[in-house]
């Protein structure tokens, strides 16, 4: 299935403003970026934006690829666009530092997120899918994002921080206020900030009081050469976690789902044999992944024959990357078998991401109990999937109908 837009291909005026006036918040572009973004790496692949007090935007797979291989040349130290997002300043290691403090900090937490430690979640994993399913597969119909999508990760990240189940309603309506209505929502959204930092700085005494086998007591503990974390990075390293562990899978879930409804033959294939699932999951990945970061040249510049200075804010959007024409043959195809498959859904370099097993495994998981429980389902308006805006971007609304 080669993907479009329900009511065919957007027309040339909007693309061209979406185009002339790159906004990554954009709700128009958040509907269907990929027009936008193919335009931009045959006419203009190192665009700047004047949205948000100005930004650059790069667009082809080996232009995203080195500056996210650079980080003496593009500083993780600025990592939002715009650069306050609800936060309050406070540090996300290791997302926003570079070497060598990224490298202590990832060193220390590298260890929980191992291949060995991610599969000791699946089985919790797999039950909580389950769960899932069964609280609605008997209605015949759901809104997926809010009854499935975002829950999957939710319930993972309960399980990761040992808390109980009931906080599960606050992660999501942090995660809305923050990552959905970070540049359009601020109060909200700093409001939500301070609500986080205090839940963690309770739960982190709580850990200290008693330890557990979670993500907090692992942090109290972790040491690299003798050295360990103080409580302001483990709380920014906290904050970090649940607000990435949670929307970035809620949204590539999402769009998968999204894909799937459409396409009845790609669902019988995955299946149809178990040992597809895993490519399937790639190819998932590079079609649909949802993120966008944002970088800080540290000096100047030049990709392709256009300069950049120093100090500028670059916006990195692996949804072009892997939608680019002379990395990916027909890149809007969803092919999924393809390989080689050298996707940047996770990124690339120092900065690739912490949690890649951990995303797989909720993705395979979840992928493969929906398609197992609810073989036939389909989009119940096509027009009324709502679309978040944003880095990260997905479906906040998928009405779903199964049979």
């Amino acid at each position: 299935m080669t993907l479009q837009r329900a009511d065919g291909i957007p027309r040339a005026d909007e693309v061209a403003r979406l185009v002339g006036a790159f906004d990554h918040w954009d709700p128009a572009l958040a509907e269907d970026p990929h027009p936008v973004y193919e335009r931009l790496r045959q006419e203009c692949p190192v665009a700047h934006s004047a949205c948000h007090g100005g930004y650059w935007v790069l667009s082809r797979y080996g232009d995203i690829e080195a500056a996210a291989r650079n980080p003496a040349a593009y500083s993780s130290t600025k990592i939002s666009i715009p650069l306050d997002i609800g936060l309050g300043g406070l540090p996300l290691p290791p997302l926003d530092q570079d070497p060598p403090s990224h490298t202590r900090f990832r060193q220390m937490l590298l260890p929980f997120f191992s291949p060995g430690r991610t599969a000791t979640l699946e089985p919790i994993t797999r039950q909580a899918v389950v769960g899932l399913i069964e609280g609605f597969r008997a209605d015949g119909s759901c809104n997926a994002a809010e009854a499935f999508t975002k829950p999957v990760p939710i319930a993972v990240m309960v399980q990761l921080l040992g808390v109980e189940p009931d906080d599960s309603a606050r992660f999501s309506q942090w995660i809305s206020a923050i990552v959905e209505g970070g540049a359009t929502g601020p109060e909200a959204a700093a409001q939500a900030g301070a609500d986080v930092y205090a839940y963690f700085v309770d739960l982190l005494d709580a850990r200290r009081a008693d330890p557990r086998d979670d993500l907090l007591t692992f942090m109290l503990q972790a040491e690299v050469d003798g050295a360990q974390m103080d409580d302001q990075e483990r709380l920014g390293c906290a904050v970090l976690l649940l607000i990435a562990g949670i929307d970035t899978t809620q949204s590539a879930l999402g769009s998968c789902l999204w894909y799937l409804a459409q396409d009845a033959e790609a669902r019988r294939y995955i299946a149809g044999d178990e040992s597809r699932l895993g490519p399937a999951v790639e190819e998932l990945l590079r079609v649909f992944v949802p993120t966008s970061v944002a970088r800080y040249t540290m000096t100047d510049v030049v990709v392709g024959e256009q300069p950049i200075p120093a100090g500028q804010p670059v916006l990195l959007p692996f949804p072009s990357a892997n939608w680019d024409e002379t990395e990916f043959p027909d890149p809007g195809r969803v092919v999924l078998d393809r390989t080689p498959n050298r996707h940047l859904a996770f990124g690339a370099g120092v900065h690739r991401c912490l949690g890649a097993h951990l995303a797989r495994m909720e993705m395979r998981v979840a992928l493969q109990e929906f398609l197992t429980r609810i073989p036939d389902f389909r989009l119940a308006d096509p027009d009324a999937v709502v679309w978040k805006a944003g880095p990260i971007r997905g479906p906040v609304r998928l009405d779903l109908v199964f049979g």
